[in-house]
């Protein structure tokens, strides 16, 4: 009897034993999820989105990523739109005064400069010129390029896709690294190999011209103040223009300008806005005085209340009666019934994201969204194209640097309506504009499909992409 109880009493002293280590096990293991968990929630959405760029930006730009990160993370540069429906112009004299120069008067001088310059100034230059008309128009009827729309050799060369040889020889380690044979991964760790996946471009062969247009059409009644390169300082805040109700100038990102001017507005064109909200590109449309109508469009309605709130703060009520605001998906718009089609996209919004925590598209719980981005991205775009009318154009744009939202979607879009439309476009080669605003802006010169504004700290504007396609059919 004796022995039974003390082997009860064994039993009982042993199992506490393995019951206080198994809890002192499972306390561990407690405190380090926890102390995991906290040192995930020290890093912050700007963090993430600072080494996601870092991954993907890098081996595309390069040595000019270095100086590109540090003006990312810092403040942007703004310029100042003035208000036409305004009367005050002691703002405009006060901003030349501070040294400020007129963005689109400078580069319309540059054009007009650019003209002269190639205009015949003596009479053997006019003869030479004669002579020699027989032979352009002969060799014009032979390639049938008599507006010397068509890219020249060697920039379809640059322009056109990799051969199949070429594309096999690819170094795609960028792609392939993310996913591994054999091994096994969570879905967040699937989701995140899928973003990567994603934010990867690869130029593939689409049946499109690259052509160049005419002459780049700048809005002339457009005024945008901009302080030249190196000269950081800061415009004062708006001011009211009492007699008209309206404020004198709107501050924005100077290069957000620049998809309005690729636009090619024409006076009484019927334009779309796809994508409006918040409004500067809007309000930046309607400074031109071109536009015979606009319509803006938008699905999110708080976004919407912000561009009615930038439209009743500059724009009087009887100019606002041509403006038509809806709040619906990009795809419901269709019918070719525009003639100019602005669709700036939703994006990953690199600057913000850099700089902002709240509202952050690389919050962990916005993953999804993330991925989803070109292919919304796509879709715009292709409703955009299908509510143009032929003969009509469409910009595409956003303010990243992300080759995969930028030349990938348009290069995607391409492909797209190649496949399963009718659709007939041409992209539009719009390398004058950086010829023309290089004295504000830094531009890249190696988009395949459109043009890029770089930030730097000389010239903090951008990211801003921007394509114009032409529907020729």
């Amino acid at each position: 009897m004796f022995v039974r109880v003390y082997q009860l009493g064994s039993d009982f002293v042993l199992n506490s034993k393995i019951n206080t280590l198994s809890t002192t096990r499972m306390c561990v293991r407690s405190f380090k999820m926890k102390k995991k968990q906290s040192r995930q929630s020290l890093v912050t959405n700007t963090q993430r989105a600072l080494e996601h760029f870092d991954l993907h930006y890098k081996p595309v730009y390069k040595d000019l990523w270095p100086s590109m990160r540090i003006a990312l993370l810092t403040a942007k540069k703004t310029c100042a739109i003035m208000n036409n429906f305004a009367q005050d112009d002691k703002f405009n004299k006060h901003f030349y005064e501070l040294g400020a120069i007129d963005i689109i008067h400078n580069a319309v001088n540059k054009q007009l400069q650019d003209i002269k310059s190639k205009t015949p100034t003596n009479i053997e230059q006019i003869e030479r010129k004669f002579v020699n008309q027989n032979i352009d128009n002969q060799f014009d009827e032979l390639t049938d390029d008599s507006d010397d729309e068509l890219l020249d050799t060697t920039e379809r060369e640059k322009a056109n896709v990799l051969t199949e040889e070429e594309r096999m020889n690819i170094d795609r380690t960028n792609l392939y690294s993310f996913v591994p044979t054999k091994t096994v991964y969570s879905e967040n760790e699937s989701l995140r190999l899928e973003e990567s996946r994603k934010s990867v471009y690869t130029p593939m062969d689409v049946k499109v011209d690259i052509i160049k247009p005419r002459k780049i059409n700048i809005p002339t009644d457009l005024s945008v103040m901009s302080f030249p390169k190196g000269d950081v300082q800061n415009f004062p805040s708006p001011k009211l223009d009492i007699p008209h109700g309206v404020l004198c100038h709107f501050m924005l990102d100077a290069a957000s300008i620049l998809p309005v001017i690729a636009l090619d507005l024409d006076k009484g064109d019927n334009v779309l806005d796809l994508c409006a909200a918040p409004g500067g590109k809007t309000l930046t449309i309607l400074q031109t005085g071109l536009p015979g109508s606009l319509t803006c469009n938008d699905i999110s309605g708080s976004r919407i209340n912000r561009l009615l709130n930038i439209l009743h703060s500059y724009i009087p009520q009887e100019d606002r009666e041509h403006v038509n605001i809806h709040s619906k998906a990009g795809s419901y718009f269709t019918d070719p019934i525009f003639d100019k089609v602005l669709v700036d996209v939703p994006c990953s919004t690199d600057r913000h994201s850099l700089l902002v925590d709240d509202n952050n598209l690389f919050n962990p719980n916005r993953i999804n969204e993330r991925i989803e981005l070109p292919k919304l991205q796509k879709e715009l775009l292709i409703a955009g194209i299908k509510s143009c009318r032929p003969g009509g154009c469409v910009v595409y744009s956003t303010c990243s640097l992300s080759a995969a939202q930028n030349d990938g979607v348009i290069q995607d879009t391409i492909d797209d309506l190649w496949r399963t439309t009718s659709i007939d476009i041409v992209v539009e080669d719009l390398s004058e504009m950086t010829q023309l605003f290089n004295d504000f802006y830094r531009f890249y010169n190696e988009c395949r499909f459109g043009q890029l504004v770089l930030p730097s700290l000389s010239s903090n504007y951008g990211p801003m992409y921007f394509s114009r396609l032409r529907r020729v059919g």
